[in-house]
């Protein structure tokens, strides 16, 4: 009776080891179609980061563009206030529910 048992336990135990491996390697195949979409983010990443270290060429390409293209600067400025204002609303929005 005890062997039956002991038996049962390890053919569940390989069962849920094959299993487990068989899902590793299809988060592998899932994750590996992402690479390019890291590969992008990361390189953002380190452009906002060497921005960040070199400011004013920052504010040398928003003066030239605004020499060049004021009306299209002006519709960005107009979005980007408008995305930060929505972003501070919602922030004291969910600060807000927070408290309760």
């Amino acid at each position: 009776m005890m062997e039956e048992r002991l038996l049962a336990l390890a053919l569940e135990k390989e069962r849920l080891r094959l299993q487990s491996a068989a899902l590793r390697a299809e988060l592998g195949r899932n994750v590996s179609a992402l690479g390019p979409l890291f590969v992008a983010g990361e390189r953002v990443r380190a452009g906002a980061l060497w921005l960040r270290r070199h400011p004013e060429t920052g504010v040398g390409v928003v003066l030239l563009l605004t020499l060049l293209k004021p009306a299209f600067v002006w519709r960005w400025a107009r979005r980007g206030v408008l995305v930060w204002l929505s972003w501070r609303k919602l922030a004291r929005w969910a600060a807000a529910g927070k408290g309760r």
